[in-house]
């Protein structure tokens, strides 16, 4: 019997090198995790109350008292859209009143990854201060509630994707980061940055939901 000892020695390297991408995937995947753990911790001095949590998504969820109202913070990952990056979306619900129903998506593509009630929304003229592809609608009472946040600006918020107001509560969502793309082509994995949610994002998102409320309240107390 005459062994190939260059074939085995092919077969060996050919192992080693399956064991040592198997290692690098599980180490990779591992600090991953770790670092996921706190993405959100830097919304947690403005809360109190705190629970963290796992979301569905596998990803940390916050809740917590916001100006004295339930919030609940999420991460959710959206592989959804064909032949694009995967995205990281921070969506926020807050426990607030309102009069009606308002939705504002900006830049709508149609394949973003939330589920959507157009069908049961009006659309609104978009307002001529707001991104021409800025999507409104709108249910019950709905043009009262546009005019009272027309002043906001949307260009001040870039991150934005879609704001929310309905009779028992707030939500935005807003563009975290895209993944790492060697990780989705060679993988099909969503990889995200450690700092995928940054001090500069959670200051504009805190804005966001203030300066809503704010307005809103505003001008319900001047009518």
């Amino acid at each position: 019997m005459i062994v190939d000892f260059a074939l085995l020695i092919k077969i060996a390297g050919a192992a080693a090198a399956g064991v040592l991408l198997t290692w690098r995937v599980c180490a990779s995947y591992g600090r991953e995790w770790r670092e996921r753990e706190h993405l959100l911790d830097t919304f947690l001095p403005s809360l109190q109350d705190v629970r963290v949590g796992r979301s569905p998504w596998g990803y940390p969820r916050v809740e917590g008292l916001l100006s004295g109202s339930l919030a609940r913070f999420d991460l959710i990952p959206d592989t959804l859209v064909f032949r694009s990056l995967p995205t990281l979306w921070l969506q926020v619900r807050w426990a607030r009143r309102h009069s009606a129903r308002l939705c504002v998506t900006v830049e709508q593509t149609g394949t973003e990854f939330f589920e959507t009630d157009d069908e049961v929304y009006s659309l609104l003229h978009t307002l001529a201060r707001w991104p021409r592809n800025t999507d409104v609608r709108g249910q019950g009472d709905s043009f009262s509630l546009l005019q009272q946040i027309e002043r906001l600006d949307l260009t001040a918020y870039p991150s934005l994707k879609r704001l929310m107001v309905s009779e028992n509560e707030l939500k935005v969502t807003m563009r975290c980061a895209r993944g790492d793309r060697l990780a989705y082509r060679v993988l099909r994995s969503a990889q995200f940055p450690p700092n995928a949610v940054s001090p500069e994002l959670v200051a504009e998102t805190l804005a966001l939901l203030n300066d809503v409320e704010d307005t809103v309240n505003a001008e319900a107390a001047a009518l």
